[in-house]
This record gives C-alpha cells, sequence and structure tokens, in this order.
C-alpha cells in the first residue's frame, strides 16, 4: 500500500504499486481530462441550478404562508362583523316588537361598533 499514486487508477495495476520517486513529473499523478472537467462542470452547474431552484421555493413559500395569514385575518373580521351584524338586527327586530328603548340602545352599539376605527 506505501506508494500509491493517483485516484484514478486500475485497481491491482502496476501504477498503483510502483514505488514513489521524488519527482513530480515522474510521480504518476493524473490530472483531470477535459471530459473529467466537462463532467464536474455540469455537476456544479446542476448544483448551482437545483440551489437557486431551492432559493426561490423558499422565498415563495414564504410569500405564500404571508398570504394564508392575511386571508385569516381577513375571514376573522369578516365574522365578526357578521356576528354584530345579526346582534344589530336581533336587536332591530326585538325594538319593533316590544318598543322597549333597551332593544334600540343594543341596535346603536352594534352599528357602532361595526364601523371601522
Amino acid at each position: 500500500m506505501i506508494g500509491r499514486r493517483g485516484l484514478f487508477v486500475a485497481p491491482r495495476s502496476e501504477a498503483a504499486f510502483a514505488p514513489s520517486e521524488g519527482n513530480i513529473a515522474d510521480s504518476g499523478l493524473v490530472f483531470p481530462t477535459s471530459s473529467q472537467r466537462l463532467i464536474l462542470g455540469t455537476g456544479f452547474a446542476v448544483l448551482l441550478a437545483v440551489s437557486a431552484a431551492s432559493i426561490a421555493l423558499d422565498v415563495k413559500s414564504r410569500s405564500d404562508a404571508a398570504w394564508i395569514s392575511h386571508t385569516q385575518e381577513v375571514t376573522n373580521k369578516i365574522t365578526d362583523l357578521r356576528l354584530l351584524f345579526r346582534l344589530a338586527e336581533s336587536a332591530a327586530r326585538g325594538y319593533l316588537l316590544t318598543g322597549d328603548q333597551y332593544f334600540a340602545e343594543d341596535y346603536r352599539l352594534s352599528l357602532d361598533r361595526s364601523h371601522p376605527r
């Protein structure tokens, strides 16, 4: 195992077990060929594309979450407004049936609370 050189050497080949010398030119280092550089560049480009898509999807997800939160707030306000209108309607019917001022005040309070602040 002493003296192995290079990563892309066939198993049990003579080049893998040749004695190591001090000269780099004679050391048998294997440099990437143009096809290996092309594969490496393509892999790096795919990695960048996947990273960019991941970031874009994260931004989109956060934006969608903000819109969902806004929609829920609006829905809750509309539900509260419907309740106030039902209270006002009920108070108006109570006043028309009985003529009691309590229902008239309740009607006015419900309408006042339903106006935007």
